[in-house]
């Protein structure tokens, strides 16, 4: 046989070993050209979620990341389906098994959650795993969030996918660490939402790819009814509150793609990206269902909240301007009614 013959038979018995060590690199490697060229940290965040499903070969992972006063872990990123049917967003920094792991800067397993001291079972668990992994995220000052995968159909995890995990967690930290402080400066502190800033920033660059890709981009404006009886008659302290809660219902009712903006006030913006008017009117429906479904919590009493909402979709000789301009029209009509939703 030629030589060119046995690289041809060589190459066509390529041990399973390497096979799957060529996949992982691949794996890896798609990552990190994803990470480089991801615009926003949230587009990082889903790289991250996405590609440790992958090589862990997990049915859910999630990232969480670090408040900016390091109490509580907040979701970031998921792939599959939430442990918890009501969607629980915050864990405090010390709780539960990924607590853990972010207290101690140690990657570990739960392998038997059911006896393992760390795993907290929870009456809105919508499904048990039979293992965990959380590997810890780092930045400058120490760790800034978790990345932990879950099975639920009896899988154990080995010593080995726990270090595959971590080294997607490494791979993707300087990135991360990166988006993170530049998303600090255009955060809003109270609700921790982006604020006008990153809106102004981020929108047109939305735009621009929607045109680009010729797919359908919307806008919703929510606007809170009657927001300011509640600063003058519970004080300003219990407004907080209300607009924190207000922000996790919006949030909870989007589609994992869209953004959610603090605009000002009272006022949010979402950006639905994809979604055709259908699409945005069935969010906007969600919103406005879920803060009129529930009193909200403040001391001393339960308050009944509604919001009014205006949707767009973008139109051929649109810019962001006009787009949130005929999104402002709608919502007029909306307050009209009050905890309506107007399409314009």
């Amino acid at each position: 046989m030629s030589a060119a013959g046995r690289r041809r038979a060589d190459a066509g018995h390529t041990p399973a070993p390497l096979r799957a060590a060529g996949a992982l690199a691949a794996e890896l490697l798609t990552l990190a050209t994803r990470l480089r060229s991801a615009g926003t940290l949230q587009q990082a965040l889903r790289h991250v979620a996405r590609t440790a499903a992958d090589v862990t070969a997990s049915p859910q992972t999630a990232v969480r990341m670090l408040d900016a006063n390091r109490e509580h872990l907040l979701l970031a990123a998921r792939r599959g389906a939430s442990l918890h049917a009501a969607g629980k967003d915050g864990f405090r920094s010390d709780e539960g098994f990924q607590g853990w792991v972010v207290s101690h800067d140690r990657a570990d397993l739960c392998t038997d959650p059911l006896a393992d001291e760390r795993f907290q079972v929870r009456p809105d668990m919508s499904w048990m795993p039979s293992a965990l992994g959380a590997a810890p995220l780092r930045g400058q000052a120490g760790v800034i969030g978790v990345l932990t995968m879950a099975c639920g159909d009896g899988r154990r995890y080995e010593s080995a996918d726990l270090r595959v995990l971590e080294v997607v967690a490494a791979l993707a930290e300087p990135h991360l660490e990166a988006r993170r402080l530049a998303q600090l400066a255009i955060t809003d502190p109270l609700t921790r939402l982006p604020d006008r800033r990153a809106y102004d920033h981020q929108g047109p660059a939305a735009v621009a790819a929607a045109r680009l890709a010729m797919r359908p981009l919307a806008l919703i404006l929510v606007d809170l009814d009657h927001f300011g009886d509640v600063n003058n008659h519970l004080g300003y302290e219990q407004g907080d509150l209300v607009l924190c809660e207000a922000a996790a219902r919006i949030h909870a009712s989007c589609r994992e793609e869209d953004v959610l903006y603090r605009w000002g006030g009272d006022e949010f913006v979402v950006l639905l990206d994809g979604a055709t008017r259908s699409e945005a009117c069935a969010v906007a429906e969600r919103v406005r269902a879920r803060i009129a479904g529930a009193p909200f919590p403040t001391e001393g009493r339960a308050l009944s909240i509604s919001a009014s909402l205006g949707v767009s979709t973008l139109r051929a000789d649109d810019d962001l301007r006009t787009l949130k301009v005929r999104a402002g029209e709608a919502l007029h009509r909306a307050k009209r009614e009050r905890n309506d939703v107007a399409f314009r």
